[in-house]
């Protein structure tokens, strides 16, 4: 088995560890989930993993960490995730393999990433989504392979990062993110320094570059 979705048991409470040699475990829409398997660690052939819409997760990877050969995280709609395992237990900086890395609805999850600097330097995908008002920390400027940054759906974020984003950003897209999307407008919004070095930059609807 390389393929596993859990989100067809709504009333699954715990998760069961699957096949070793799975490469893709989604994991979504199961209300009264409150753990992920154990040991997930030791699942050396997965690639991809999608955790998206557990409202009563409060935490995963606790036990030795995130898969190592991970290429792509997605973590969507998990209020309840506790941020403080993100940095003693999940060990992201170690992923020198993880080059995607999606992130909406778990605002305490992110803030910590972007703060503590967690992110794995080698991510080239970022897509951000939460009601945070800025983008604290330097997280986003030492990921220097950083190639896309998606950045949607933040409706109370106001600036970008004071010391900017990566200089290696080859595509950047905002999109709802109304005072966001005004700071940045092209060659008058307040942003726009910090942005006009990206080849490619789409704000809303609009491709500027």
């Amino acid at each position: 088995m390389t393929f596993f979705p859990l989100g067809i048991f709504p009333k699954l409470t715990k998760g069961e560890l699957p096949t070793p040699n799975l490469s893709h475990f989604e994991v979504g829409e199961c209300e009264n989930l409150k753990s992920l398997p154990e040991r997930l660690h030791t699942l050396t052939a997965l690639r991809d993993l999608w955790i998206w819409s557990l409202p009563n997760l409060e935490s995963f990877a606790e036990d030795g960490g995130l898969p190592p050969n991970l290429r792509h995280l997605s973590i969507g709609n998990c209020e309840r995730l506790r941020a403080s395992s993100v940095g003693e237990y999940w060990g992201l900086q170690a992923l020198v393999s993880l080059e995607q890395f999606s992130i909406s609805g778990s605002d305490h999850v992110l803030e910590t990433l972007l703060k503590e600097q967690l992110l794995p330097t080698t991510l080239h995908t970022l897509s951000i989504s939460s009601t945070l008002k800025s983008l604290e920390g330097k997280g986003l400027g030492r990921l220097t392979y950083l190639q896309v940054l998606e950045i949607g759906s933040c409706p109370s974020l106001e600036f970008l990062p004071e010391e900017g984003l990566p200089p290696s950003l080859s595509h950047l897209r905002i999109f709802f993110c109304p005072a966001l999307e005004k700071r940045c407008k092209n060659k008058t919004g307040q942003d726009w320094a910090k942005i006009s070095h990206i080849p490619s930059i789409t704000i809303g609807n609009e491709v500027i570059i």
